[in-house]
């Protein structure tokens, strides 16, 4: 498992930080101001994502692919927060619970599959 840092791990921690706020926001859906703002941050994650991996891709399309299949420390934070996502959605009886429980498979499958020849993982 590599480690993150600041430089080059901004891509990861939007992506968490997308995927945490989208699973904590049906918990504001009763509360319209505070809706709103969590929706705007979840607007302002998915710009920043789509920049930061076209900017990795024009500094380095040959590391791209490596770069995003190497285990890091986000995998678990993504599993957390994948399972938080399964109790927000279950608790306040949303109809994402099929959503949720696809996207943990996915982690718990992605953490585990072997990482490629090419990929770092100091």
């Amino acid at each position: 498992m590599r480690k993150v840092d600041l430089k080059t791990g901004k891509t990861e921690i939007i992506f968490s930080v997308f995927l945490l706020l989208f699973a904590i926001e049906p918990l504001f859906a009763g509360m319209p101001m505070v809706d709103y703002a969590v929706w705007g941050l979840i607007v302002l994650c998915i710009v920043l994502l789509i920049v930061s991996l076209a900017r990795n891709l024009a500094k380095d399309a040959r590391g791209f692919l490596s770069r995003y299949t190497s285990r890091s420390v986000f995998s678990v934070v993504d599993i957390v927060i994948s399972i938080i996502g399964v109790a927000v959605s279950y608790a306040v009886e949303s109809n994402l619970n099929a959503f949720w429980i696809f996207i943990l498979v996915l982690t718990v499958i992605s953490y585990f599959l072997p990482t490629p020849k090419g990929a770092k993982t100091e």
